[in-house]
């Protein structure tokens, strides 16, 4: 069974992403990157899309997951992007 997300932003995701500016980026490369929009009282959730230049595809609902270390992450196309490591927006 599919888990619940809580995250409710009033519009499709992928109209949310381009009206709103995204809490941080984590760049791989000069044009290409992910972005995540971190919600208040979205608690473990957070949305992510990858960025191509000013546009994002791809944007869909992510848990927030921790390493034993403690450090906070997200799972998006089979990699691990430490929140720790996205540049504020």
């Amino acid at each position: 069974m599919r888990r619940g997300y809580e995250i409710e932003t009033g519009m499709k995701l992928h109209e949310y992403v381009k009206e709103n500016r995204p809490t941080g980026l984590n760049a791989l490369g000069a044009w290409f990157g992910v972005a995540v929009w971190l919600l208040d009282g979205a608690g473990d959730e957070c949305i992510a899309a990858w960025a191509h230049g000013y546009d994002f595809t791809g944007a869909h609902r992510h848990t927030i997951h921790y390493s034993t270390a403690g450090r906070p992450f997200i799972k998006k196309g089979n990699s691990r992007y430490y929140l720790d490591q996205f540049a504020r927006a």
